[in-house]
């Protein structure tokens, strides 16, 4: 896994980081970065695959346009975790 962060966030993903050195190649066998101590609350961490989410709804019809970002134009949402987010946002 690789991490970024700012003070209002931080991204863990498993993709490449490109040329960037990576932790494994500057320091050997000591504990990579540990996100669970820079916030005061328990992880329950979950996979999950966008493009799973995106050809469900491109079967239903979804095509990415401008007015799948408006606040009041959107025609397809996303359910996850007792919240709604617009498709246009994960797409």
């Amino acid at each position: 896994m690789n991490y970024f962060l700012s003070k209002y966030s931080f991204v863990l993903t498993s993709e490449s980081i490109g040329t960037m050195e990576d932790f494994s190649s500057v320091a050997d066998e000591k504990e990579y970065f540990n996100v669970q101590k820079m916030i005061d609350m328990p992880f329950d961490f979950q996979e999950f695959d966008p493009n799973k989410a995106l050809s469900i709804v491109k079967a239903r019809g979804y095509k990415y346009k401008g007015s799948e970002l408006d606040i009041c134009k959107f025609t397809y949402a996303w359910h996850y975790k007792d919240a709604y987010y617009k498709v246009g946002i994960l797409d």
